[in-house]
């Protein structure tokens, strides 16, 4: 089974082509790699398949269902941990962990026992035990990135999307994602998605890892 199928996509903003009949599907169960240099159409194609955008022209399909509330909650999104876009209130990494379960929330919209818990357990399932109750802002960006997939995994999703997560990371770190990658996809039946611009890093662990695969498709710079 296809877990993300993509048909003859095109996406502009206005006038302005950034998608151009993009095909591309991954199995079920399968870690693939999206490479592209900086305004590529990388963050476009994230946006489409998590739901943000629609595309101009094409389909996309979860399972072989199109795009809706119900496939869209068979995917986790873990964005870039860098920048003026990330966490700037001080929450800490349970808190933050929480909230991907909003909706499972009580009558007055506050996290459960039972959600704390599961919250806790995944913060402890990646490593970050002695961080749970640590400000968000004052963990370093490997931590952070590893708060934000503790987060994506909250709703026990089957496809995990990366958008650069080696981006403002030290080597360690890049190598423990890596690492995380493989028991994330074997250990949790997850399919992977990574979306990168540092091809080289990828190709190197693609050696190591047979599942790996890189996608091609027609963008034109944006």
């Amino acid at each position: 089974m296809k877990a993300i199928d993509i048909k003859n996509l095109d996406f502009s903003y206005g006038s302005h082509p950034v998608l151009n009949n993009l095909n591309f599907s991954v199995d079920a169960g399968k870690v693939a790699v999206i490479t592209g240099e900086n305004g590529s159409g990388k963050s476009t194609l994230i946006k489409i398949m998590i739901g943000e955008n629609e595309p101009t022209k094409g389909t996309v399909k979860i399972f072989d269902s199109p795009i809706d509330k119900k496939t869209l909650n068979k995917i986790g999104y873990v964005p870039q941990t860098q920048g003026e876009n990330f966490i700037t209130f001080p929450l800490t990494s349970k808190e933050l962990v929480v909230l991907q379960a909003y909706d499972d929330f009580g009558p007055i919209k506050l996290p459960t026992r039972d959600l704390y818990k599961k919250a806790e357990k995944k913060l402890v399932e990646l490593g970050l035990k002695d961080y749970i109750n640590c400000p968000v802002t004052e963990l370093s960006g490997g931590l952070r990135q590893r708060v934000m997939i503790a987060r994506a995994m909250m709703n026990e999703p089957e496809i995990l999307i990366f958008d650069e997560p080696t981006a403002g990371v030290d080597e360690d770190s890049k190598n423990y994602l890596a690492e995380l990658l493989k028991k994330l996809n074997r250990d949790f039946k997850v399919t992977v998605i990574l979306v990168t611009h540092e091809l080289e890093w990828i190709r190197d662990k693609i050696k190591e890892y047979s599942n790996y695969r890189l996608l091609k498709g027609e963008i034109v710079n944006a």
